[in-house]
């Protein structure tokens, strides 16, 4: 949009001294407010991100963890069958948890981006 200058002149032209400093401080007022606004939603943002951040390097990754260490000794040593069964237990374990884990996140994030959209990110 293109800001038609001539009318803000002919708008001061036509306005006191102290109605333009008037006009001038309340822009500025306003534009400070903006900006402090501006800087309290970056410092959200952020926050929620290192959230997720967290989330993902270490309550995710721990049952991958699991289930990549469990699966290398499952490929390099025989096990009984009992021995077997348990391991497949602990690797139903960590899939299951990384299966919650995962939605968690994923409800986390729908409600900031929900939240965002509404304009109140906390």
């Amino acid at each position: 949009m293109k800001c038609d200058l001539s009318l803000i002149h002919l708008i001061y032209y036509e306005m006191t001294p102290f109605q333009i400093q008037e006009t001038k401080t309340a822009e500025l007022l306003l534009a400070n407010k903006l900006l402090n606004k501006s800087k309290v939603s970056t410092k959200e943002h952020a926050i929620c991100l290192d959230k997720i951040m967290f989330s993902i390097s270490h309550r995710m990754r721990q049952p991958i963890v699991n289930i990549l260490g469990l699966t290398d000794l499952l490929l390099k040593t025989p096990y009984s069958m009992i021995e077997l069964k348990k391991m497949i237990r602990f690797l139903r374990l960590s899939a299951q948890s990384l299966d919650k884990r995962t939605r968690e996140l994923t409800s986390f994030v729908y409600k900031k981006v929900i939240s965002s959209e509404k304009g109140n990110i906390h």
